[in-house]
């Protein structure tokens, strides 16, 4: 599948071009399902990269009329387009047969790859693989379109062609030729104006190839671009090359570039909802014994004018009171 230059997807019964889906809306729900296949796409998601600002009323029904596009597309190449593009709670899932990869990851992978032979000394094989991603970055991804999710997606693989012209560079220069890697750091240069590495490279291989004049010119377009666009001078690094340049002194070797980390997996735009926390069973909690009230805790009834306490039998443990009264009557509380 190829989300970069021009849409297309080789199926079973061959390639399916970008003109069946009819229109850019459609393309784009297409990118959004291939990059995102490793997890299911809320339609809620796929809404709004289609109408940014404010979908409209009858939203679900125009999604549906893009995803049934995106379904005849799929057919096209000979793929069951029910199977393949699953619709379950509210989610869209684009299930691709095993070995199925998207061009813009087999670039990822081919300049990781790049990167750990160059730094291994497989400067020929780094050189190649360096130049098939080159070669797939190089497109670009979906033209015409514009938003925050496309947008991203840009300077991803803006920054990644960056790194896979830096390893040209350094590896033509590795195996001695320099006209070639002067080519790839103009090109960087151009691509990135106010990287100074990139300078630094191309005077490098201006150097390298025995122009010591061209590769002065590149310091001095280096020096003013900073002075007038951002108001600086170069870094000590690019001042150090400059110097080297100037005492006619050999170029020292280039650094061999480090293997980046990996590309992470873009995290899918909805967050899944908390698992619910299982609460422990409660312990009924034992009854507060009341202590015993002693025979001083009672009052004696206004009426009463004399007490007398008497001891009431053992199994009660209580305390009796009879009313010392006129007519000799007892009362027991």
């Amino acid at each position: 599948m190829r989300v970069l230059g021009h849409v297309c997807v080789d199926g079973p019964a061959g390639r399916a071009a970008e003109d069946l889906l009819g229109g850019p809306q459609a393309q784009l729900v297409f990118a959004a399902l291939a990059l995102g296949r490793r997890h299911p796409v809320p339609r809620e998601e796929l809404a709004a990269l289609l109408w940014p600002e404010q979908a409209p009323k009858s939203w679900e029904g125009a999604l549906r009329g893009v995803l049934s596009r995106v379904r005849g597309f799929l057919g096209h190449a000979g793929y069951d387009a029910s199977a393949v593009l699953r619709h379950r709670a509210g989610c869209y899932v684009l299930s691709l047969p095993e070995g199925t990869e998207v061009d813009v990851e087999a670039a990822e992978g081919a300049l990781i790859e790049a990167e750990a032979l160059a730094v291994h000394g497989a400067f020929a094989q780094a050189r190649t693989r360096a130049h098939d991603a080159h070669e797939i970055l190089a497109l670009p991804f979906l033209p015409g379109l514009d938003g925050d999710w496309v947008n991203e997606r840009r300077t991803r693989w803006r920054s990644a062609r960056l790194r896979a012209l830096a390893v040209s560079v350094t590896t033509e220069l590795h195996l001695g030729r320099a006209d070639a890697a002067v080519t790839r750091a103009a090109q960087l240069v151009d691509l990135d104006p106010f990287r100074e590495s990139s300078h630094r490279l191309l005077m490098t291989a201006h150097a390298a190839g025995g122009d010591r004049a061209a590769a002065l010119r590149a310091y001095e377009r280096c020096r003013r671009l900073l002075n007038s666009e951002l108001g600086v001078g170069p870094s000590p690094e690019t001042e150090s090359a400059f110097l080297r340049l100037l005492g006619d002194a050999s170029p020292q070797p280039l650094p061999v570039p480090a293997p980046a980390a990996r590309f992470a997996s873009p995290a899918p735009a909805h967050t899944p909802p908390p698992t619910p926390r299982r609460r422990a069973p409660r312990t009924p909690a034992r009854p507060t014994p009341r202590p015993a009230r002693s025979a001083r805790s009672w009052a004696a009834p206004p009426s009463c004018a004399s007490w007398r306490r008497r001891p009431a039998p053992r199994a009660a443990r209580a305390w009796c009171w009879s009313a010392a009264t006129p007519a000799s009557a007892s009362r027991t509380c």
